[in-house]
């Protein structure tokens, strides 16, 4: 029951709409069929309007799962915990390789300077150097 989490992510999807110029009445009805469970009535309203067969009637949507696999994956770097840069690295990468691309990475060349890097962590999505 966390209809916050489901209204931001309605949210950001109407916002999405709005940055693509245009909607179809099919993508509206899909926003609509996500909407009925939060907001039944005016769901059901709209969608009557549009033309679609009843919300509680309409199966619920499916997804394709292979459209949920990224390719790439944004990872912070850190140094001593402080958090200096950002790089978008393949998902596929190895530690090593993970490793090597944030020492590599211009944002983080300036901070560490002189020190000497004592370890590195790499966690998720976060890389942490820890330096003296």
């Amino acid at each position: 029951m966390k209809f916050n989490t489901a209204i931001a992510a309605m949210m950001t999807l109407v916002n999405e709409f709005y940055q693509k110029g245009e909607v179809s009445g099919y993508e509206l009805h899909m926003l609509l069929t996500l909407l009925s469970p939060v907001a039944p009535h005016i769901a059901e309203e709209l969608n009557e309007r549009l033309g679609y067969a009843a919300l509680y009637k309409t199966p619920w949507p499916s997804y394709d799962g292979a459209a949920l696999i990224e390719d790439t994956i944004e990872m912070a770097i850190q140094i001593n915990g402080k958090l200096r840069g950002r790089m978008v690295i393949e998902t596929s990468a190895s530690k090593e390789a993970i490793e090597e691309a944030a020492l590599n990475n211009a944002d983080i060349a300036k901070f560490l300077g002189a020190k000497t890097v004592k370890k590195i962590i790499v966690a998720r999505n976060l890389v942490n150097i820890v330096a003296l």
